[in-house]
Parts: structure tokens; sequence; C-alpha cells
């Protein structure tokens, strides 16, 4: 489908395609199949021509009806834009949606002027970074902290940004078992009964027994795969509220 926004936002720029594909460091053919709609951008595309003619990288994935576009599901986007607090947790299987999906994260928290915190190792966190676009507008909200800093007192961390007068989105992926239980309900429910507070609490699936995987179902609402966000199965029926959208098992 032909994206007669985009067009429109380039024109009152007075932007010839040809000056956008140069400005984005793509082929003007290329940029020519995404106005057309023949083509649909990867997300670092789409943050590289949303940075040119200043608008939300997001637009590009609110206004497509394809249940997936470039492997980033509409349905998890929609839920990161709809949802402002409660527990999610994430136990990935492929690590390259995971990096999309983290990125995702904080273009829609930058999206709501919200700001958010992403916990992660050094190696992900250069990747979740090369999918930004760069610039102050995106840079102000995003902050990031390597959870391979052994000096580093995470819980001080969290309680920092969650007492903070800021509203806050937090994403923390610790991978080990461990210390991927350490988050949990009763801990962290006053804070988001307090403010809105969303957190992504994820791990690799595989580093995880089946017994702790169990547990950690039981304390997070929200569960969220690769591919989409549900309620969690366990959760307490009588306390979970309907998000008709997500609700499917």
């Amino acid at each position: 489908m032909k994206k007669e926004w985009l067009i429109r936002i380039r024109k009152a720029k007075n932007l010839t395609q040809d000056k956008v594909a140069t400005l984005a460091f793509i082929e003007r053919s290329y940029y020519s199949q995404i106005e057309s709609g023949k083509r649909n951008p990867s997300l670092n595309v789409a943050c590289s021509i949303a940075s040119v003619l200043e608008f939300d990288p997001l637009y590009f994935f609110q206004n497509e009806s394809s249940p997936i576009i470039n492997g980033i599901p509409n349905q998890i986007s929609e839920f990161f834009i709809s949802v402002d607090k409660g527990f999610v947790l994430y136990p990935y299987e492929s690590h390259d949606k995971y990096i999309e999906h983290a990125a995702a994260f904080l273009l829609t928290s930058v999206s709501k002027k919200r700001d958010s915190l992403l916990i992660d190792s050094t190696q992900n966190l250069l990747l979740i970074k090369s999918q930004l676009p760069k610039g102050r507008k995106f840079t102000r909200y995003i902050h990031f902290c390597d959870n391979g800093d052994y000096e580093l007192d995470l819980m001080s961390v969290l309680d920092e940004y969650i007492n903070s007068q800021k509203t806050t989105n937090l994403w923390i992926n610790l991978e080990t078992p461990s210390t991927v239980g350490f988050l949990n309900k009763e801990t962290y429910q006053e804070a988001i009964d307090k403010k809105d507070l969303l957190l992504i609490n994820a791990y690799n699936g595989d580093h995880v027994s089946a017994k702790l995987h169990i547990e950690m179902m039981r304390s997070f609402p929200y569960l969220m795969t690769d591919s989409e966000v549900v309620y969690s199965p366990l959760t307490n029926q009588e306390k979970r509220k309907i998000y008709p959208t997500l609700y499917k098992f």
C-alpha cells in the first residue's frame, strides 16, 4: 500500500526522493519502493528516514496491516505503545528478535517522552545502540547500564530510577539463572501502583530451568515471546485486567 503519509511529510519539507535517500544513506530506488509500498524498511532504515524527515520512526510500523514487518510484530509494538505500567516476563529464543524488540521498546519510550533504562551485556548494548537513530532527541530519554559491571549495585540503580520523579520504563536482561529471579511482583508492585512503570524482565530461555521459568510466570502478569505478548496463564486470574487485543492463549 502506498505510504501517502510519508509522501506528504517529504513534500512538506520540500525534499525530493533523491535528497531524502542521500541524507538517509540509502539508494533512491529503495526509498522510492518504500514510498510506493513495494518494500518495508528495516528498523535501522526507518530510523534514518525518520531522522531526516523529523518524525517518529514508529509511524512505519503503526500504519501497516501486515502482522509482521521485518521481524517486528505489530502486536508487540502495540503493547509497548498502549501499556504504560506492569511486569512483563520475556524468555527470548531468537537473539536477533531480542535486539529488535529492545530497540523498539526504547523507540516507543522516546515517542511517549518517557525515560528508559536498559540493563544488558556490553555486546547486546552495542547491537541495540546500532539500531537507534542518532541525536539528542533520542539519547536524552535513553540510559544504558552494563550488567557486567561487578561494582554496580544493581538494586540501588533500579531504586534510583523507580523512585525518581520521572516516568520510567525499565528493560533488564541478566541472562544468568542465578540472578534472573531477583525481580518479583512483591518487590516492585508498590512502585508500579504509585507511578506508571513498565518493566521488561528478559532472559535467554535456554539458560533457565523449567522450574524457575514457571516460578517467574507466577509473578509476572504478562508473558512476552519473540512474536507476541499474552497474559501469563499462571498469574492470579482474579487480579488480571483484560487487554482485548492481547488476550489470547
